[in-house]
């Protein structure tokens, strides 16, 4: 309890249990009127504890809620566990052995599979390859003769053509 509380409570105390001496009806209502006041003041501080002490607890309550949540979902979660036999355990692990199995023969295949797509792929490209450098050199000769030819044409024209005009002036 807060000291100022305990201050009034002794004080009303020594009022309400000294005699004053005289038995008038004011001292009587200054009695009463202090008392009600002391109790008014020290009902609102128990009000105003009660808040406090409630905030709290509200929290411990949620958090209570909380565990409690946790505590009902680990006894099903257990509860669950418990009910797998453990030979259930061990033909799970030979089922996830077997499926891994599979998964890793499936990979081989696929793996020899993208290696030989890729080994023809070379081999094709390696025979366009030298496809081309025939054709090229087919192409290359054929433009050299092609040149060799005009060449000679030309010295051909030329010869033709300067013999004409020699006889010309003959």
């Amino acid at each position: 309890m807060p000291e100022d509380v305990k201050k009034r409570i002794e004080e009303a105390k020594k009022f309400v249990l000294t005699p004053t001496g005289s038995d008038s009806k004011e001292d009587d209502i200054r009695s009463v009127a202090f008392i009600k006041g002391m109790q008014t003041e020290i009902l609102e501080s128990l009000d105003r504890l009660s808040e406090v002490l409630l905030k709290p607890s509200g929290e411990l309550f949620k958090f209570s809620q909380k565990l409690e949540k946790i505590e009902s979902t680990l006894d099903l979660l257990e509860s669950k566990i418990s009910k797998i036999p453990i030979i259930s355990y061990e033909q799970s692990i030979k089922e996830i052995k077997g499926d891994l199995e599979r998964i890793v023969r499936k990979i081989e295949a696929l793996d020899s599979r993208i290696a030989s797509q890729f080994h023809q792929t070379l081999q094709e490209t390696t025979k366009l390859k030298n496809d081309n450098e025939k054709t090229s050199i087919w192409l290359t000769t054929a433009y050299f003769i092609v040149f060799i030819l005009f060449i000679i044409g030309g010295y051909i024209l030329w010869q033709t053509k300067t013999e004409l005009d020699q006889k010309k002036f003959i």
